[in-house]
């Protein structure tokens, strides 16, 4: 229980409630850590940003909960 429990806080510490996704402290330290990895090697990394124009005219109009299921579209 009490491994389930730390679990659980830890993955919300790291991602955002509302989409499951990474928050951007968490995003930033996979990012981090990815590149330092890929420094010696051949290979590459992409970090697409998708941003939303109209996002706060979305939460206003339609609610949080259906901008996160919004969002969660792109996972």
């Amino acid at each position: 229980r009490r491994k389930a429990a730390e679990r659980q806080v830890n993955y919300q510490k790291t991602h955002d409630q509302g989409t499951g996704f990474l928050n951007r402290a968490a995003l930033e330290a996979v990012v981090e850590d990815t590149l330092q990895s890929l420094e010696h090697g051949h290979q590459s990394l992409i970090v697409i940003n998708v941003g939303f124009s109209n996002a706060r005219s979305i939460q206003t109009r339609y609610g949080f909960e259906a901008f996160d299921e919004i969002l969660k579209e792109f996972r």
